[in-house]
């Protein structure tokens, strides 16, 4: 026991230094202002008489912490995930019919939060969508960031109503293209897409890289009206009928088997998350890359001096 801890201690000795020598240029002019005063006075060796000991010495702990002592690595890990996912939301105005409470907008939300806090390795970015389509957030390693923006999405804040799901597609590529991902994750939020519009998106998609197109759905198949802000419901220009969005599972569906993607309909617990992240993990597996730092991570022990500074201000203050 006494030679393994007698070891240890040889280790650190041997490994010790200062991960910021540069601050002990922070001494030389207490070095300066006391050989001055010793050389003028011509009674070297007083500093005392020159400037207060306890100063002297807090000034010297505080640099020396400052300096950064260290003796032991910390671990890090070796690879890194490295994936991309770019989450398109759907805010076109058939997000705001309730047949999901209190709305499709609302619980897509809920789930767009769940995914970003979920997503602990790689990058991730937001596009939403109306009549056009527009970038939210490039791509981050700080999801929380993302998080903070979401409570805020409703179709009111953009310029065009509307549901350009092509548009959108397009934008997320770009994304994924402009940040050097040839693989990326594209997850699109909606309560529906035209089948007309299937083949365009596809062929988006299949564009510029590897690319997979995996889709949350939100709503029900029995819809239900869109809300006015200023009372009663959409309706039809020509019919006056009130129009009853609903949603569509197969054409969903079709279009994320079609991208090589995962289809899920939003459930009440987390199945619909599980299966969608579970699915885009086992597809891109091997998107990790080695970590590429050109230095070590010490431990900085530096907090450690600092307590010493409180005996010394205790005194002072007394």
């Amino acid at each position: 026991m006494f030679d393994l801890t007698l070891d240890s201690a040889l280790n650190a000795w041997q490994v010790f230094h200062f991960l910021r020598p540069w601050w002990f240029l922070g001494l030389a002019p207490v070095a300066l202002i006391v050989g001055f005063y010793s050389w003028h006075k011509h009674h070297a060796g007083n500093w005392a008489t020159i400037i207060n000991p306890e100063l002297l010495l807090a000034w010297i702990i505080c640099i020396t912490s400052l300096a950064g002592p260290t003796w032991e690595q910390l671990p890090q890990p070796v690879h890194r995930q490295d994936s991309a996912l770019i989450i398109v939301f759907d805010l076109s105005p058939s997000m705001l019919a309730a047949d999901l409470a209190p709305s499709r907008l609302v619980r897509g939300r809920y789930k767009l939060i769940d995914i970003l806090k979920r997503r602990t390795e790689g990058v991730s970015g937001l596009v939403v969508y109306g009549g056009d389509a527009h970038t939210v957030s490039p791509l981050t390693e700080d999801s929380n960031t993302i998080v903070s923006l979401v409570p805020v999405l409703h179709p009111g804040l953009l310029p065009q109503y509307g549901s350009n799901i092509e548009d959108a597609i397009q934008v997320a590529v770009n994304l994924a293209t402009s940040g050097g991902y040839q693989q990326a994750d594209i997850l699109l939020i909606s309560d529906g897409v035209d089948p007309s519009a299937i083949s365009e998106i596809t062929s988006i998609v299949k564009d510029k890289g590897e690319y997979r197109l995996s889709i949350l759905g939100v709503g029900t198949e029995n819809g239900a009206p869109i809300p006015l802000g200023s009372g009663g419901f959409v309706k039809d220009t020509r019919s006056g009928n009130v129009i009853i969005p609903k949603l569509n599972i197969s054409d969903l569906r079709r279009l994320a088997s079609a991208n090589k993607g995962n289809y899920q309909t939003i459930s009440n617990d987390d199945r619909d998350i599980d299966n969608l992240l579970g699915a885009m993990e086992s597809l891109f597996g091997d998107s990790t890359q080695q970590t590429d730092r050109s230095f070590d991570l010490w431990d900085d022990q530096g907090y450690l001096l600092a307590l010493l500074l409180i005996p010394i201000l205790l005194l002072t203050f007394r």
